[in-house]
């Protein structure tokens, strides 16, 4: 099993691996870019066109957390790219190059690439990797700090900055690097990545006034609320990625066989989830949190399976597969019926996403360059729309700082919301939940925006300044949007109730 020179059937093996990645990865496409990764792009344009990292011009908000990312959209943009297209392509790129690179390592060591096979077939990275938000791309990167750490100490800190430059959170990694060898020791590998992430913090300092993202302190719930969310994560994250199962082998071969550096980016490995757990996660599928860590805990984790020979290594990628078949398979309901596939359930969230990009185009022709729209779902809208957007999420503004969160909502990131700062905007246009009424004919909205709900049925600020009208948008769906009265009604449109 460990001769020197790969037979030739384990040759085949590890450069066919890549390809089924490859393949995988296709069979998502259309599903991606998800809607917040539109944000980045209007950030990256506005910074393009000379306005600066801001999501509504002269509003200096941050309200992204990759900062990394958004400059390499600014520098495609401004080579005339496509962002959308470059997400997908970078996203790939970033999870099939971490394949082939655990498949190449295997075949160098004469190994089968068990690790490689695993982080190819995992249903969420093939998804996040054309979701966008530079998810796969920062697990490129923690994979190649780990890999190069020994020889090519420079090369690695390299890696890791560019993993902080794209998550920074991940510059918990440093804490156990330092610990570990003590500060002089490993300084062209935590010094890079310490600059980049102190290089950032005196500019959100200096820029933004804040010394974290707007997005963290509108998401963060009391410390027991985050908690519960974040445990429900991990466990979400068990059939996922089968994560809980894949960190005990990884710490277990560090603290074994793995040797000093092992151990670093185990603990890494450990810092990180409890960070994860400690957020609370996010409501996004398929544990995006922990997937830019997943191929380095793979990696990891198959340290002490080399140790065992095959047979405990083939175990641990049938269990690791078998933890995901949820993604990919059928679910029943208690009373024995099937549902739709978790992969159909994505498409379906996937195809409001397509909707709003089609009626930011509509309001991009219908509307005046000045028109400002209120909605929740700001991403794709407001990258098709080029409008002043009112986040009624406060993600991009400040408008629900100080706000208590409401824990009745069940959706991680959107318990706060600003009905009165949001109307004080006086906003031209008032978009609730997906613009749409169910088949009853009833008006749909989402948990966080139920003030507005609140204000209509007491007769409130709402109805007195805004009236609900049907729009036809050309599509077969028409659009309920909330106008404001004194407005002329515009063309294709009509008034629906008092």
């Amino acid at each position: 099993m460990n001769e020197a020179s790969p037979n030739r059937w384990r040759t085949w093996v590890c450069c066919a691996v890549p390809v089924l990645a490859l393949i995988h990865g296709i069979w998502f496409l259309g599903t991606g870019p998800v809607d917040d990764d539109y944000i980045i792009y209007r950030y990256a344009r506005h910074l393009v066109q000379g306005h600066g990292l801001v999501f509504n011009v002269g509003e200096r908000i941050e309200g992204y957390t990759a900062p990394l990312w958004v400059l390499l959209h600014a520098g495609w943009q401004a080579l005339g790219g496509d962002s959308p297209g470059f997400s997908v392509g970078a996203g790939l790129v970033g999870w099939i190059a971490a394949v082939a690179w655990l498949s190449r390592r295997a075949w160098k060591q004469g190994f089968w690439p068990w690790e490689a096979l695993v982080v190819a077939a995992a249903p969420a990275l093939a998804w996040h990797a054309v979701a966008g938000l530079g998810t796969t791309l920062a697990g490129l990167c923690l994979l190649g700090a780990w890999f190069r750490f020994a020889e090519a100490p420079w090369q690695s800190g390299l890696w890791l900055a560019l993993a902080v430059g794209l998550r920074q959170e991940f510059a918990l990694f440093l804490v156990p690097i330092v610990l570990g060898y003590g500060w002089r020791a490993r300084l062209s590998v935590w010094v890079p990545a310490a600059a980049c992430l102190g290089a950032w913090q005196i500019f959100r300092l200096a820029y933004y006034g804040r010394w974290l993202p707007t997005t963290y302190t509108t998401k963060k719930l009391p410390v027991v609320e985050d908690l519960g969310y974040g445990v429900q994560y991990l466990y979400d994250a068990t059939w996922n990625l089968g994560w809980p199962m894949l960190l005990a082998l990884a710490v277990w071969g560090a603290w074994t066989s793995g040797g000093r550096a092992a151990k670093a980016f185990a603990a890494g490995l450990v810092l990180h989830t409890a960070y994860v757990i400690w957020v609370g996660g996010d409501f996004m599928v398929l544990s995006r949190f922990f997937v830019p860590t997943f191929p380095l805990l793979v990696a990891l984790a198959w340290i002490p399976l080399r140790e065992h020979r095959r047979w405990a290594a083939l175990t641990a990628v049938c269990l690791a597969l078998a933890m995901q078949w949820s993604q990919i398979g059928v679910a029943w309901t208690a009373a024995g019926v099937p549902e739709e596939a978790r992969s159909v359930r994505r498409l379906q969230q996937l195809g409001f996403k397509q909707r709003w990009a089609r009626l930011g185009e509509h309001f991009h022709r219908l509307a005046g360059p000045d028109t400002k729209v209120a909605l929740s779902p700001i991403g794709a809208f407001g990258w098709t729309s080029d409008l002043p957007i009112v986040d009624i999420l406060g993600l991009t503004n400040a408008s629900t700082e100080g706000v208590a969160p409401d824990l009745d909502t069940h959706v991680k990131g959107h318990h706060r919301s600003n009905v009165a700062w949001v109307l004080d905007q006086n906003p031209d246009y008032v978009i609730l939940g997906n613009g749409v009424r169910d088949q009853a004919g009833r008006f749909i909205i989402c948990p966080w925006e139920k003030g507005f709900f609140e204000s209509i049925q007491s007769g409130g600020r709402f109805p007195k300044l805004y009236r609900q009208a049907s729009m036809d948008v050309g599509d077969g769906m028409p659009l309920d949007v909330f106008i404001r009265r004194d407005l002329e009604l515009p063309t294709a449109t009509q008034w629906v109730g008092p």
